[in-house]
């Protein structure tokens, strides 16, 4: 296995979990948070997806509704700034 492969298989991508029509979280198609496993989509263009649970965390990728790229909700996190994140599978972006 490369190491780069080993890095970019181990690199969590989290995307904030807010409310879906402000921030664009993953949703389902009546518009409910997700619980994992589910399937969701982005409602909002130009969502980050951030390598740590926290506003803080570096944008290592940004997902739009335009797109329709379908995710997969693997796990939620609390991040330490109190909100709620989601880990996702993510075609264009891996997991995270």
């Amino acid at each position: 296995m490369t190491r780069f492969f080993k890095k970019t298989f181990r690199l969590y991508l989290l995307l904030l979990l807010l409310p879906a029509l402000w921030t664009g979280a993953p949703s389902s198609a009546c518009g409910e948070p997700l619980e994992p496993p589910a399937a969701g989509f982005v409602s909002r263009n130009n969502v980050n997806v951030r390598g740590t649970p926290s506003l803080s965390g570096a944008v290592v990728g940004k997902l739009n509704r335009t797109e329709g790229e379908e995710l997969i909700v693997i796990g939620t996190f609390q991040g330490t700034d109190g909100e709620s994140w989601y880990h996702i599978l993510s075609e264009s972006l891996g997991e995270g």
